[in-house]
C-alpha cells in the first residue's frame, strides 16, 4: 500500500491568485483585499514574498538586507501549502503584521542602532494570518500537522512570538489553539505586545468578538 506523502510547500501563482478562497475558509475578514493579493502576487513574481522566511536567522538578515526596504514587508511574509500526495488540501499565510510594523516604524529615527531594533523585532516575532484545510479533509487531524509544520518553521529561524485572532463566534478554535500550546486570551483581550518590541506597555488591541492567541510569554 503507498504511504500518503504530506509536504508543507511555498504556494504557486495559481495559489496565491486563490487566496481569496483561502481568506474566506479560514473566516478571516480584510481590507482591500484584492488589492492585499495583488500585492503579493506581484512579491510573488518578483521573487521576494517570503524570501526571509525559512533561512535561520542570520539567513533571513542577510536575506532581508539585500532587497530594498520597500519590500521588507513582504520578504517577511510567507504563503505555504499543505500537499497531500502533490495534492494541495490546505494553506499558511504568516510572517510580517502591518500593525506592528507601523508601530515600529515610528520609533525608528534614522540611526543604526533603532534601524537594528525595528530588524530584531520584525525577525523575531510572525503572525498567523490564515490557517485553513479543504472542507473535504476537516475533521481528520490535517490542521494541527499544518500549525505544527508552521511552527516548526518558526522556530528553525528563532521567531520567539508567534500569534494571531480568531472570531470569538468559533468557539472551537480555543481548544484547537489550545492543544497544540497556544495561550488563547478572553474576548476582547487585549495581547501583551512587550516580547515584541522591547516596550512592556505595548499592546494589541483586538475587537470585542475577537480572542489572540500566542506563543513566548
Amino acid at each position: 500500500m503507498a504511504r500518503n506523502t504530506l509536504k508543507l510547500i511555498s504556494a504557486s501563482t495559481r495559489d496565491i491568485e486563490n487566496l481569496g478562497y483561502w481568506y474566506d475558509l479560514a473566516g478571516v475578514k480584510a481590507d482591500n483585499r484584492d488589492e492585499q493579493i495583488a500585492q503579493l502576487l506581484a512579491a510573488h513574481t518578483a521573487g521576494k514574498l517570503g524570501v526571509a522566511f525559512g533561512n535561520g536567522l542570520e539567513g533571513n538578515l542577510d536575506r532581508i538586507l539585500t532587497l530594498d526596504q520597500s519590500s521588507w514587508y513582504h520578504a517577511r511574509l510567507a504563503v505555504r501549502t499543505l500537499t497531500l500526495n502533490d495534492e494541495t488540501i490546505g494553506l499558511a499565510m504568516f510572517g510580517a503584521h502591518q500593525r506592528l510594523w507601523q508601530l515600529l516604524d515610528t520609533r525608528v529615527t534614522g540611526d543604526e542602532r533603532s534601524l537594528a531594533n525595528f530588524l530584531a523585532s520584525a525577525l523575531a516575532v510572525s503572525k498567523l494570518h490564515i490557517l485553513a484545510i479543504r472542507p473535504d479533509y476537516q475533521c481528520a487531524g490535517y490542521g494541527t500537522r499544518l500549525i505544527k509544520k508552521v511552527l516548526g518553521v518558526a522556530r528553525a529561524d528563532n521567531v520567539v512570538m508567534f500569534y494571531g485572532q480568531f472570531s470569538a463566534r468559533r468557539p472551537h478554535l480555543r481548544k484547537f489553539y489550545e492543544s497544540v500550546g497556544f495561550k488563547v486570551g478572553e474576548a476582547g483581550e487585549a495581547m501583551p505586545f512587550g516580547m515584541a518590541t522591547g516596550n512592556p506597555t505595548d499592546m494589541i488591541v483586538v475587537q470585542p468578538d475577537e480572542c489572540y492567541f500566542s506563543t513566548g510569554r
